[in-house]
């Protein structure tokens, strides 16, 4: 079975029990949204002078709330997450794009009111490498290959959060640093993390 369909089943399997989650006090709601990714320390791994720039791609998943009382919560999420950076040398008419995909898995406790439409989220994170491709581009040609081996299998780290909560849709924005080396080459003594700054819309079932 291909991890792709893994991370599908996982998101239409937490859909499935949206109903029984309600009659159980317990809400459930989808969530997508854009990502600004960057890589820290990986300028330092690569062998030519480069310059670091942001990665913008996209987010989306599903989310399940518990609420423990009426100023905590447990929200485990499942989210498709692209993640990566593009490395850029002008003068060498140079860049390499890194992208990598991860089905990612925040287990957040959510800090508000349920009276209060302002809460906040903080807990780690761990994301399964689903595909990873690198595209480099030299002249003006440009080659895009298969880049697994160079991703360790599994991420880890932390995300921070904010957000706004009106009726059942909601508006977040949230931080992720990564706290793993990611780079399963060990080329170097430097570590190279993710990080990701994010913004979501939500609708609660």
């Amino acid at each position: 079975m291909s991890r792709s369909l893994i991370a599908a089943l996982v998101v239409v399997c937490l859909l499935g029990h949206a109903e029984t989650l309600r009659a159980q006090q317990v809400s459930a709601g989808v969530k997508a949204g854009v990502t600004a990714a960057r890589m820290p320390g990986v300028t330092d791994a690569i062998a030519v002078p480069v310059d670091e720039e942001g990665r913008w791609s996209g987010t989306a998943g599903v989310f399940v709330e518990w609420r423990l009382n009426d100023l905590v919560a447990f929200q485990p999420e499942a989210l498709y997450v692209a993640k990566g950076v593009t490395l850029a040398n002008s003068a060498a008419s140079y860049s390499l794009r890194f992208d990598a995909r991860y089905l990612e898995m925040p287990l957040f406790v959510r800090f508000g009111r349920s009276s209060r439409p302002v809460y906040f989220l903080a807990g780690p994170y761990f994301g399964f490498r689903l595909a990873a491709e690198g595209t480099e581009s030299i002249g003006g040609r440009t080659e895009t290959r298969d880049v697994d081996d160079q991703f360790h299998r599994v991420d880890t780290g932390v995300s921070f959060g904010v957000g706004a909560s009106f009726d059942r849709f909601l508006l977040e924005g949230r931080w992720s640093e990564g706290l793993r080396d990611v780079d399963s080459q060990d080329l170097s003594d430097t570590t190279v993390r993710h990080r990701v700054f994010a913004v979501l819309a939500g609708f609660r079932f």
